[in-house]
């Protein structure tokens, strides 16, 4: 028998400060040419299980012995923060660059992982304007490049369509071929299973327990595969009175690409539950932020309860569960994160104890009650997400994958307990999936998206201007007027003449100053100076809001503007500069300057700090429909003003936090700082 490629024995792990051991005497050997599933309940500690194999735990208490025989490569759960790079080609060469791989050979490599992955996208293409499950297959393709001997996966299937999973498991047939060992750790056993040699389960306390070597492979996954191909859209409630109808679409097109021109003109009632089903990027959670009054359709129009859905009108009607819920969690205790939305709806007292625990009981996570929120598993963060939009009793529930990361008996439950609000309650719900078996047994209508074309291209993955195949997806030549080099110097320049700045005239030279950087340089200079001025006017009413607070009434608002002005010209050079400059170059103009570690962590910072902004106006969306009171005519009441800091900054502030230690941890996964030098993607 083969030596073990990765060994643990009797290893226990527990986190730093804290006084249970997830991980509880494991002893586990993962063979070459095999593939291991990993199965056990939400929140037993599979990821940890994950990261103690891939050598990434953070110092704690540990037992027992870790024994490697080979490379490995992790994929975690949470694709978007697993991509440091702004640009498809360049983030998967970034393990080659980190193991100082010649950048000639570089391009082939990653060409190659990205077809054998089905990523059909130019290796320009932005990776946020990809979905989450091409993402997922994104970070599969960076750790293949990089030709690990073991395989780590972290719940693959839950972010794949039903192609998307048959590619995955094709390939896990053909690393096992190449005598490579793979470990996936899954909910949806049932899929993985004709690929799987050896099984284990984890209980709830963090022990392992063999469930026995596969022996026989048989036709499941193919059955799986055809059934899920040949879902079609149902209908159960024929009839629908009009003063029944909560959703009403009106020959409604989400998109203007001409190969995406899927209509959509139905009603949707009162009590009735839908499905929301397609591929990978076929535009499920575009539709549901539509739905939800957060974005427009391209085409038609999307009527609720009668009148076009707004933030202001879906207020306290609709609840929204995100697809990563820990961007809607801020208290400090799972009681008090599920009670925020009872109290605003006018619970109190006994009623609002009821609720809560009413709600944390069927979903079986009533002993978390007193437990912080943000340090509970992913899946586990679901259900305390779907609590908290619950708690509000709100007419419509939207979820976005509401069943990631949960095991069969956490999604019975969830089901169970929706099922119940809609008898009790009338409840509307929408929701996505890409497991069809789960989601279409209960719901009344189903809408299946259509299949994502894509542009075919020829030769290279660059077109001529005028002619851009991939311009419907935002691919565009978007050359800026100067280098990165000079672009840097100019606007650190003008940060810190902002900062040393004293008067309004000079501020006002220094905008004009921006404002003609921008009308020079930028491609798009009118959409640059829209974003610039949508991100003054909220930090200007944060700063403002501040400084009444501060100095009460009417006498902070002056000093507050002026304040506020200031920060603005401090931070534009830099908002000027990131959307205009490359990253890669970015990095190589600082690298000139700075040590590459150095370099790539400001490059990194330029790649997320849109991200985190855009994450806040995310925020801000879904606590307004929790209740939050965070319109800019609620900062005329000072009752408001808490839920301007506690609703909003205190969760920025978090996933702030957060954000850094997840790009830190995708980073040593992906063996940054391994060597002392790093080489260079060599471009598009």
């Amino acid at each position: 028998m083969a030596e073990p490629l990765i060994f643990l024995n009797n290893f226990s792990y527990a986190y730093p400060g804290a006084d249970d051991f997830v991980l509880r005497d494991i002893s586990l050997a993962i063979a070459p040419g095999t593939c291991t599933l990993l199965e056990g309940p939400t929140g037993c500690g599979k990821s940890t299980l994950l990261l103690a194999l891939r050598g990434l735990l953070p110092q704690g208490t540990r037992r027992g012995q870790r024994t490697l025989n080979g490379s490995v490569g992790l994929v975690m759960q949470r694709p978007a923060t697993q991509l440091l790079y702004a640009t498809l080609g360049a983030d998967v060469a970034f393990g080659l660059e980190n193991r100082c791989l010649v950048p000639e050979k570089m391009k082939a490599a990653v060409e190659d992982a990205l077809a054998t992955l089905g990523v059909d996208r130019p290796l320009s293409f932005p990776v946020d304007r990809l979905s989450m499950g091409q993402q997922y297959r994104s970070c599969i393709a960076g750790q293949m490049v990089c030709e690990p001997d073991v395989i780590l996966l972290d719940e693959p299937i839950a972010q794949l369509d039903p192609s998307g999973r048959q590619q995955v498991l094709q390939l896990i047939d053909e690393w096992k071929s190449q005598g490579k060992a793979i470990l996936v750790s899954e909910h949806l056993g049932p899929i993985v299973r004709p690929v799987v040699n050896v099984l284990w389960e984890m209980d709830k306390n963090g022990r392992l327990h063999t469930g026995g070597e596969k022996k026989i492979r048989g036709g499941d996954n193919a059955t799986t595969a055809q059934k899920e191909n040949t879902i079609t859209a149902i209908n159960r409630h024929d009839k629908c009175y009009a003063d029944d109808v909560v959703f009403s679409l009106q020959n409604v097109r989400l998109f203007a690409s001409p190969s995406r021109q899927l209509t959509f003109d139905f009603d949707l009632c009162q009590g009735q539950g839908m499905a929301i089903l397609g591929e990978n990027g076929a535009g499920k959670t575009t539709l549901m932020r539509c739905l939800a009054g957060l974005a427009e359709p391209e085409h038609g129009k999307i009527l609720f309860l009668g009148a076009s859905p707004t933030l202001c009108t879906v207020q306290g009607r609709l609840a929204y569960l995100l697809q990563d819920p820990k961007k809607q969690l801020f208290e400090t205790t799972v009681f008090e994160e599920v009670a925020f939305g009872g109290k605003r709806c006018g619970l109190e007292g006994d009623d609002l104890d009821k609720r809560v625990h009413h709600l944390l009981k069927h979903l079986g996570i009533d002993q978390l009650h007193a437990t912080s929120p943000h340090f509970l598993s992913y899946g586990q963060k679901h259900l305390v997400g779907l609590a908290s939009v619950l708690a509000g009793k709100p007419q419509v529930l939207l979820l976005d994958d509401p069943f990631a990361g949960l095991d069969k008996a956490s999604a019975k439950r969830v089901i169970h307990l929706i099922q119940r609000e809609c008898r009790e309650r009338k409840l509307t719900v929408v929701w996505t999936s890409h497991d069809p078996a789960t989601s279409t047994a209960w719901a009344d209508r189903v809408c299946l998206l259509g299949q994502v074309e894509q542009p075919q291209l020829s030769g290279e993955n660059t077109t001529k201007k005028g002619n851009n195949k991939w311009a419907w997806y935002g691919i565009e030549d978007n050359k800026a007027a100067m280098s990165s080099g000079k672009l840097l110097v100019c606007c650190t320049v003008l940060s810190c003449l902002a900062f040393m700045a004293k008067g309004a005239f000079i501020l006002a030279l220094l905008s004009s100053i921006n404002g003609l950087l921008i009308a020079l340089v930028a491609p798009k200079p009118l959409r640059l100076l829209q974003k610039s001025m949508s991100f003054f006017l909220w930090q200007s009413g944060l700063v403002v809001a501040l400084y009444m607070l501060r100095f009460g009434g009417t006498q902070g608002i002056n000093p507050g503007l002026l304040m506020a002005w200031q920060l603005f010209l401090g931070f534009w050079p830099g908002i000027i500069f990131m959307k205009i400059s490359n990253p890669r170059e970015t990095a190589r103009v600082i690298g000139r300057f700075l040590s590459p570690r150095l370099a790539f962590v400001f490059s990194v910072c330029l790649r997320f700090l849109p991200m985190l902004l855009a994450e806040m106006r995310e925020i801000r969306e879904i606590q307004i429909l929790r209740g939050a009171r965070l319109f800019l005519r609620d900062l005329r009441h000072p009752r408001a003003w808490a839920d301007w800091l506690h609703c909003l900054l205190v969760p920025t502030l978090i996933r702030t936090l957060a954000l850094a230690d997840e790009i830190a941890l995708a980073a040593r996964n992906r063996d940054f700082g391994c060597l002392p030098h790093r080489t260079y993607w060599p471009g598009e």
